[in-house]
């Protein structure tokens, strides 16, 4: 008998397009974006053939982000730096996924110094950054002008010259650490990119200028959690116009503080909303329904604050206001059925099972 074939040999008889599928499922079974990193790192390791082969594929090498701020695997500084500029280099002319979530803030100074390159920032197609420091105390400050340190070349790129991102669908800012009554982390808001084909957007307690936001066409699902405006001041008027321009939205989700429906108070039209979400906490004021003119509503989902499900802000004369008598489903999100008893006493449920329409279904969901 022959002497067995090795793996590689084996790879190496099959068709150049099939290799491409196998490597690219290799780098899909990878959860994060750093594992699908070092997964096309090792694939590029196999043998010489099979290297030529993965350095030539750029979707293997779209995915840029920093190792965990727990991994020991990688040493910030130039390290990362010259790694990130291979993958991006790679990558050759293809979309890029960047993706950053409570990494080192040194580690984020090198991926935007590699991303935000006018080379790279036309080839976005996703661009998720979550920073999750829970500083306190003496600890704060530097933590701050770290983070700014480390966020200077994206503000830089986004307030000089405003980039159009045709490729970019999906955009996540989440500032999740910020004491929320120190004003101005970054001296300014976000002035968020031209992206004509963004589809997906969601903003946590990040400052946004809502009066320079541009129209999004193509933006279907929007989430907010805790908006801000400017200095930490709700959004308000702005917030309302940005959301009435945006007409292709089919599904909004409002979380957080009840502040994030508070300050929705002028009359606005969203015509394709299907699916809505108000998962606030505190009193609920129902004048943002009745300020929201939504006449294709479908899904109303609802998860009550563990404060108490009220008060509930409303008379007769604002229940005959609320305009969401097209909704066919009610949910309760995250009830157990005991508390579910109570809720149905309460001023809310009886409120909005007496708006919808009159054949809809009325349940909870416990996750």
């Amino acid at each position: 008998m022959g002497r067995p074939t090795p793996p590689s040999g084996l790879l190496h008889q099959l068709p150049l397009e099939v290799l491409i599928v196998i490597f690219q499922w290799v780098l899909f079974d990878s959860h994060t974006f750093w594992q699908k990193i070092k997964a096309s790192l090792a694939l590029s390791q196999i043998d010489r053939q099979l290297r030529e082969v993965v350095c030539k594929t750029p979707l293997l090498w779209v995915y840029l982000t920093c190792p965990p701020a727990s991994s020991p695997q990688v040493k910030g500084g130039p390290n990362l730096t010259q790694l990130l500029k291979l993958v991006a280099s790679r990558s050759a002319s293809a979309p890029l996924q960047i993706e950053a979530r409570q990494v080192k803030f040194r580690d984020l100074s090198s991926l935007f110094e590699v991303v935000c390159k006018p080379s790279q920032v036309s080839r976005w197609q996703t661009f998720k950054i979550a920073y999750d420091d829970r500083s306190t105390g003496p600890s704060l400050n530097r933590y701050k002008d770290d983070l700014r340190q480390a966020m200077d070349p994206l503000f830089s790129l986004l307030w000089s010259s405003r980039p159009r991102m045709e490729y970019l669908t999906d955009l996540v800012l989440c500032q999740r650490d910020v004491d929320a009554t120190s004003p101005g982390l970054f001296g300014k808001p976000w002035r968020l990119p031209i992206a004509p084909n963004l589809i997906r957007m969601l903003i946590e307690n990040a400052e946004i200028s809502w009066s320079e936001t541009p129209f999004y066409p193509s933006l279907v699902e929007l989430t907010l959690k805790n908006p801000l405006s400017g200095y930490n001041e709700p959004g308000g008027p702005n917030l309302t116009r940005f959301l009435e321009r945006q007409t292709s939205i089919t599904t909004l989700k409002l979380l957080g503080s009840f502040a994030t429906v508070e300050c929705l108070t002028d009359r606005f039209t969203m015509p394709n909303l299907v699916d809505l979400h108000l998962m606030v906490e505190g009193p609920f004021n129902t004048d943002f329904l009745c300020n929201l003119n939504a006449p294709n509503l479908d899904q109303l989902t609802v998860c009550p604050s563990l404060k108490g499900w009220g008060p509930v802000f409303w008379d007769k004369e604002k229940a005959s206001q609320l305009k969401i008598k097209t909704v066919k489903e009610l949910i309760w999100y995250q009830v157990t059925e005991e508390d579910f008893i109570h809720i149905k006493d309460g001023p809310l449920y009886i409120l909005l099972a007496a708006n919808i329409s009159s054949d809809a279904c009325i349940r909870r969901q416990s996750d």
